[in-house]
């Protein structure tokens, strides 16, 4: 299997009108990004968060959530939660999170979670 090279253009190369926010994705198809709420849905399922806690800790529907996994998961060409969240973080989408810590979790979880 060959591995693909990767590279991003910094948000501020993207053209006008862009999503900002946005981040490149790694395949080669053109206007295919990950949304920022895609980005965030990724990193609470990093933290091994269910969709149905996922939806919650975002105040979103369910449905929602299984959306923007969908979403993500089709832009990077995977088909499991866990490959995308791995691909995620390995491509720098993402924060690495840390069990007990405090620093990589979302906005919403700071402070709920010990």
């Amino acid at each position: 299997m060959q591995r693909r090279r990767v590279a991003y253009l910094p948000i501020g190369q993207i053209g006008v009108g862009e999503t900002e926010g946005a981040v490149l994705d790694p395949g080669d198809r053109v206007g295919r990004r990950l949304t920022p709420r895609e980005r965030e849905v990724l990193e609470h399922a990093a933290l091994g968060l269910s969709n149905r806690q996922i939806g919650e800790a975002m105040q979103i529907a369910e449905q929602t959530v299984k959306n923007h996994l969908g979403n993500a998961m089709r832009k990077l060409s995977l088909h499991d939660r866990t490959h995308a969240v791995v691909i995620a973080i390995g491509e720098g989408l993402i924060g690495m999170p840390v069990r007990g810590g405090r620093a990589s979790l979302p906005t919403k979880l700071r402070g709920t979670v010990d």
